[in-house]
């Protein structure tokens, strides 16, 4: 297959490219950066001015369009790094869509990245499937976005068959959340977040990129929402346990939830309620109903395997 991404220099593009070359595919890459090279597999876009070499797309006319581009999560969340969070996805979002709608061949698939932020934050213990309408639009900035991230992509629908990569917490000593935790226990500053009562919804960076081929050799059996988690979320005690004792490294911290909103209302503005504090059990219905079979079930096993294969921390 011919595939254009978009986003494909961040943590999990380039892990998917990787992937992907080695089952055979030809990539494609939107640079924002100016002299991409057409020869090399990339086509210039500037999302922010509405910008693609329209002639470059329709030349190679992509069988799947991956978006995973956006601005990191990570960060004081200002009123000018939120904005920048949303009008990342959505600019870029808009722009491959319209680039979508006017190809004279469309693509058979358009993959575009979501989050699992989708379904806020409950005190429920319920599975929450793809089945899932969001109905509360007071659940905080980051579901608000991911909404209306996702109504942009859906707007490539009939033109083209669309799938929301809702992901969780991809795991890699490379990146993510995983690098971060990594770097805190050598500190010896690794602890449970809050209560620790709130699930962890992980899979592995392996089986992230593995879902993603599935749903392209699969596509006509996907649409819409797709949860790109595994099947065993983990509370955030268990897992600080489990990767104390992987890393054979001690948990001597523990972050009140109370100095957690404290900086949420005076200085994060909700990236904790929205992110570490955050309550929800998601599963992989889909993939689940469709075969997809994961090679990282069990945290401890996969955590063993991330450091194993990368040599420690």
């Amino acid at each position: 297959m011919k595939v254009l991404i978009a986003g494909g220099s961040g943590f999990l593009g380039q892990h998917l490219i990787s992937k992907l070359k080695s089952e055979g595919n030809k990539i494609y890459q939107l640079k924002r950066e100016e002299g991409a090279d057409f020869s090399k597999g990339e086509i210039h876009w500037d999302p922010s001015h509405n910008n693609i070499d329209f002639d470059a797309v329709e030349a190679v006319s992509p069988d799947v369009v991956v978006n995973l581009s956006g601005e990191t999560l990570v960060g004081l969340w200002t009123q000018a790094k939120k904005d920048a969070i949303r009008n990342s996805r959505i600019e870029c979002t808009r722009l491959l869509v319209q680039t979508i709608k006017k190809l004279s061949k469309p693509p058979l698939l358009f993959l575009s990245s979501s989050g699992i932020s989708y379904y806020g934050s409950t005190p429920s213990e319920e599975d929450m499937t793809e089945d899932f309408v969001q109905k509360d639009l007071k659940e905080g900035f980051l579901t608000e976005f991911t909404l209306e991230w996702e109504r942009e992509a859906m707007n490539a629908s009939p033109r083209t068959r669309v799938v929301l990569l809702r992901t969780g917490l991809v795991l890699h000593s490379s990146g993510g959340v995983l690098q971060m935790m990594t770097k805190q226990f050598q500190w010896f500053m690794g602890g449970i977040t809050g209560d620790g009562d709130q699930f962890m919804n992980w899979i592995t960076i392996k089986d992230w990129v593995k879902a993603v081929s599935f749903l392209m050799k699969n596509h006509l059996q996907f649409s819409g929402p797709v949860n790109m988690v595994g099947p065993n979320p983990v509370r955030n005690a268990e897992f600080v346990e489990t990767l104390s004792e992987v890393l054979r490294t001690p948990s001597f911290m523990w972050i009140p939830k109370s100095v957690l909103l404290f900086m949420d209302r005076w200085i994060t503005a909700g990236f904790f309620t929205s992110t570490a504090l955050a309550h929800r059990r998601v599963v992989p219905k889909k993939l689940l109903d469709a075969g997809f079979t994961f090679e990282d079930d069990k945290l401890k096993a996969a955590l063993w395997d991330i450091y194993e294969d990368n040599g420690g921390m």
